[in-house]
């Protein structure tokens, strides 16, 4: 079994710990990895669909880990409820997803230690909502996966967190400048060649169309003196 660099980034973020969860596992692979790296001793593999986790239980059995997992029909975090949990994965859904799916289960977060969420879409939508909530953000990086850019967010609930600077209308994260992630770069000349794509197409016929050009127009620059200190 072979994981893709995305999913292998989320399971070398993972601290080592006891029990750890994977909400809409799909086929499982992120507990298997880990159980066969002996980072965890037991994977709660949880779905609302029945055909993942089947999936999930066919690879785990043909992993030699299935003893080592439980797998739970429904949805979200509320799945976790009153079961003992170190640490929670929520990957490869939207970023609006993954921030409703949180708030909605807070009491269950609270009772987690981390929590790594790794957004397939529209993660500085989640980013805004971490970075302004009670979470703390303990790790981020970059994950470069068939020529597209993701992001993953290691996290924990905290009465007190530690707020973090929010950079570019938060499309970029402090902890990947801080950590001077390798693929930073290159992420940032990714969203300054979105940003001038959109630029050149736009049709300034309209008062919103005008205002949508300054603000791409800063986006822009702000994203070009963040590259220019990186390099620095």
């Amino acid at each position: 079994m072979d994981l893709s660099p995305r999913l292998m980034k989320i399971v070398d973020m993972i601290p080592p710990t006891d029990v750890v969860a994977d909400i809409g596992t799909d086929h499982g692979y992120v507990l298997i990895e880990l159980l066969r790296q002996n980072k965890i001793k037991t994977g709660i593999a949880s779905d609302n669909k029945v055909g993942p986790l089947d999936k999930a239980k066919m690879n785990a059995a043909e992993a030699g880990v299935k003893v080592n997992m439980q797998f739970t029909l429904g949805n979200g975090l509320e799945t976790l409820k009153g079961l003992p949990v170190n640490g929670a994965v929520l990957a490869g859904m939207g970023g609006v997803l993954t921030r409703d799916l949180l708030e909605k289960d807070l009491s269950v977060v609270k009772e987690l230690d981390f929590l790594l969420l790794q957004p397939a879409q529209n993660p500085e939508v989640l980013r805004e909502y971490l970075y302004n909530g009670p979470f703390t953000i303990l790790d981020e990086a970059l994950i470069r996966e068939e020529r597209r850019f993701y992001e993953a967010f290691l996290v924990c609930y905290c009465d007190h967190p530690e707020k973090m600077a929010e950079y570019v209308n938060y499309l970029v994260g402090e902890r990947l400048i801080q950590n001077q992630d390798p693929l930073l770069p290159d992420f940032l000349e990714e969203k300054i060649r979105e940003g001038e794509a959109i630029l050149a197409k736009l049709e300034l016929n309209s008062e919103s169309a005008q205002i949508r050009q300054q603000v791409l127009t800063a986006r822009i620059k702000d994203l070009r003196r963040l590259k220019d200190d990186c390099a620095g």
